[in-house]
């Protein structure tokens, strides 16, 4: 399964710098930057599953609740991808639109920092 993994991730990354080195690479960019928000979304979404499922006590969520729970590990990986996209923004350029989701993109890690705290001390 890693091995699969890994292939995914060089196929990916490979087909992303043939796009940077390409006659468009704003291209590139707004893939690079949907998918970031796409799964950034993902993950807080699941994340905030599971504090909700933990905050209220719900029986019903805890086979789900550990699956939910480990979404909250791509957050650093998240941080990490939004450092590359915010110090790419000088060579290209991005609209403002573009500079407000890379925004609410960096904050993401902080949010979910403020969850899990508040999910801890109610618990």
């Amino acid at each position: 399964m890693t091995l699969v993994f890994s292939a995914f991730v060089l196929v990916g990354l490979g087909a992303f710098l043939f796009q940077v080195a390409g006659q468009h690479p704003g291209k590139a960019w707004q893939a690079y930057l949907i998918n970031f928000l796409l799964w950034s979304a993902v993950a807080q979404g699941a994340f905030l599953f599971s504090v909700v499922l933990h905050t209220t006590k719900a029986r019903w969520g805890r086979p789900l609740q550990s699956l939910a729970e480990s979404f909250a590990a791509f957050f650093p990986l998240s941080f990490i991808l939004f450092l590359f996209l915010f110090l790419n923004r000088a060579s290209e350029p991005i609209s403002l639109f573009g500079i407000l989701l890379m925004f609410v993109g960096g904050l993401e890690w902080l949010i979910a920092f403020l969850l899990q705290i508040i999910a801890e001390k109610l618990a």
